[in-house]
């Protein structure tokens, strides 16, 4: 992972959610098991001997933010099987974004506060 993704993976592990402590110790071993060639959406791979975390649901936290011309970006974290699957950036337009958002332009989203 590039230190720009690796900053936007640990702004969204900073949230407070069940299972957050055992993705923090999967990220210190994510890689890139396959990235977008258009978009900046990476799938992830974390060791499988770190501990599985219990989330309450496959996507437990997301960020939204601005990308460069205004438009609103999202970026969701997803989690298979208790573990690190993927980094999910997009603009709400569909168009492609150039870099990875800086974090300090991101809200995080808690999830467990929004109405169902």
């Amino acid at each position: 992972m590039t230190v720009n993704e690796r900053k936007l993976l640990s702004f969204l592990l900073d949230a407070d959610f069940p299972g957050r402590d055992e993705l923090r110790q999967q990220a210190a071993t994510a890689m890139v098991s396959r990235d977008c060639s258009d978009c900046p959406t990476l799938e992830l791979e974390a060791d499988r001997t770190c501990p599985r975390a219990t989330v309450k649901r496959t996507v437990p936290i997301e960020a939204e933010g601005r990308d460069y011309d205004g438009m609103a970006v999202q970026i969701l974290l997803h989690v298979v099987d208790g573990y690190l699957s993927e980094l999910e950036v997009f603009r709400y337009d569909d168009k492609r974004i150039e870099a990875i958002p800086d974090p300090a332009n991101l809200t995080l989203i808690d999830l467990d506060k929004l109405p169902i």
